[in-house]
């Protein structure tokens, strides 16, 4: 009987393992650059006069952010049910984060010690 070699099943396994760790690498890099950017945004913004206390940013400032998630969305080839979700209050943890950068903005653009400690 001949004898079959367990390298190819072993060469998969070990490309799959790759695999999952740039896919986990990439999520991670892509979470914390939008984080920083999403405060450097709203940072910009509260030195601009673009953020308002009662409408959050101007729409000026929104147009930019949903371009990002356009791109970000055809890049990985994601469905358009996929790119909606991603713009959804409540259900999308990009809108959540841009929703809580602006709260951190109209804190910090109050500057009083209050303002500043609810920002952080």
């Amino acid at each position: 009987s001949e004898i079959v070699s367990q390298e190819p099943v072993a060469d998969a396994e070990a490309e799959a393992a790759v695999q999952r760790h740039r896919s986990v690498a990439n999520f991670v890099v892509y979470h914390v650059s939008y984080n920083f950017c999403s405060i450097i945004w709203v940072m910009y913004a509260v030195h601009g006069k673009w953020l308002n206390d009662k409408t959050g940013l101007d729409w000026e400032l929104y147009a930019p952010w949903f371009l990002e998630s356009i791109l970000t969305n055809a890049i990985l080839g994601a469905p358009v049910s996929k790119f909606l979700h991603s713009l959804a209050p409540l259900l999308s943890e990009r809108y959540d984060l841009l929703r809580d950068s602006v709260s951190f903005g109209v804190y910090i653009m109050h500057g009083d010690a209050v303002g500043i400690l609810c920002a952080a």
